[in-house]
């Protein structure tokens, strides 16, 4: 946990180093998540963006896949994962109102399981952190409004899994 908030302490002063120079974007989005071990959990993210260039933004985000609880034969299980991304953004315009997007962003998370037998329970917490990787579409709603329709595949390596992940959300700019 203390390489998380290293982490988002270091893309914090990097951050509001760049935004004396650059335009400044709040984004947000829900979304619906697949694992490839099995199972769907809905996300929410939220994000302050500062775009370095016409094409290239930096991007800090809250990345939260939600809470899920359900029974494995006898065992009641719980999980949580959420963490904190940083990700440079490539945006491609293809006119006035339509937009191409890519990133690649570095995951800081946290995973915790919970499980409780007839008899006993056992608590596991992994805090690591991993490559992930989008692409989507900005259409603009208004000047400064736009939606975002987005995929990005998510790697989990500790727990030997990966997430596809399909989200709609607003990004407002300044």
């Amino acid at each position: 946990m203390k390489t998380k908030y290293l982490a988002l302490t270091t893309c914090a002063m990097l951050l509001y180093g760049a935004a004396a120079t650059a335009d400044t974007y709040i984004v947000g989005s829900k979304g619906e998540a697949e694992f490839e071990l099995g199972g769907e959990y809905d996300t929410y993210d939220i994000g302050l963006g500062f775009k370095l260039s016409d094409f290239v933004s930096l991007e800090l985000s809250y990345e939260n896949f939600d809470d899920e609880s359900f029974f494995e034969g006898s065992d009641f299980i719980q999980t949580s994962l959420d963490g904190y991304n940083v990700e440079l953004v490539g945006e491609l315009p293809l006119n006035d109102s339509i937009s191409l997007y890519a990133s690649a962003g570095y995951l800081f998370w946290e995973f915790d399981e919970r499980v409780r037998g007839a008899s006993s329970g056992y608590r596991a917490v992994y805090d690591s952190s991993d490559m992930n990787f989008g692409a989507g579409l900005l259409l603009k709603i208004f000047e400064e409004l736009d939606l975002k329709i987005g995929y990005t595949d998510y790697e989990f390596d500790d727990i030997d899994s990966s997430a596809d992940n399909v989200s709609l959300g607003l990004k407002y700019t300044f």
